[in-house]
């Protein structure tokens, strides 16, 4: 565990100038501060102890908190990381970014998520390339709902649905289990939050497979989207009249 804050934290990280990563790290032509960057990162992505404070919405760190707080931490090698420059749309959700909050989801169902200040991860990425580092992305997070939703039913990907508020707050035992990531069950603004965050690129091609279709039912559950042939058939109502020539299509 760690005890400083991420913002005190990321305030002792340096800053890799733009171009450098390729550079020798003993090269007269680097100034000291990029040299020290430099060699900083490079050792940063190969340290295998746990020093990235995982991802808590705001809301649960309190204004007095102060170096005393418990922050959980991971490893580089596990975490998966986002920063503002991932937000896709400016619209707040209870005062968050529609990426803030598939990350306040995904962190209640274990996944170790990091937030970054853009610097910084910008400066890994630049010793990292050409390889990259695990980030928040759309297509990232259609690759982890495949594979959560396939994990508990190989013929038929799905999430339960259950009512009331979005998650419960963050460190719930019911939704995160030890190292472990577990999804059990979506509330419907949860399902909402993560699908048009997972449409946000426009690839709706990537989609299938995907369990984020809610049906009528909600009892139900989700079901994935798919277009192989041998797929059950799915009614979509597209407007008042086709819903009441089946009002349990989806």
């Amino acid at each position: 565990a760690c005890r400083l804050p991420p913002d005190d934290l990321y305030q002792l990280f340096p800053t890799l100038s733009p171009k450098l990563a390729h550079l020798d790290q003993s090269s007269s032509s680097n100034g000291v501060a990029d040299r020290v960057a430099l060699g900083f990162y490079t050792s940063l992505v190969r340290y295998v102890d746990q020093i990235f404070p995982a991802y808590r919405p705001a809301n649960t760190f309190s204004e007095t908190c102060s170096s005393s707080c418990i922050v959980t931490c991971v490893a580089f090698r596990e975490a998966v990381f986002f920063s503002t420059r991932e937000e896709t749309r400016t619209e707040k959700v209870d005062g968050r970014s529609l990426l803030e909050s598939v990350a306040a989801c995904l962190a209640q169902f274990g996944v170790p998520v990091v937030q970054l200040p853009v610097r910084i991860l910008e400066s890994i990425e630049q010793v990292l390339h050409p390889a990259q580092p695990r980030i928040l992305t759309p297509t990232w997070l259609r690759q982890f709902l495949r594979a959560m939703g396939s994990s508990h039913d190989q013929k038929s990907p799905s999430f339960q649905l259950e009512e009331g508020s979005p998650s419960a707050p963050y460190g719930d035992s019911r939704r995160r289990h030890g190292k472990n990531v577990q999804v059990d069950v979506l509330t419907l603004d949860e399902v909402g939050s993560l699908l048009e965050f997972a449409m946000s690129d426009g690839d709706l091609a990537d989609l299938e497979g995907v369990p984020l279709m809610v049906t009528e039912d909600v009892s139900i559950g989700t079901i994935a989207f798919a277009g192989t042939r041998d797929a059950h058939a799915i009614f979509v109502p597209e407007n008042d009249g086709e819903y009441s020539l089946l009002p349990n299509g989806l």
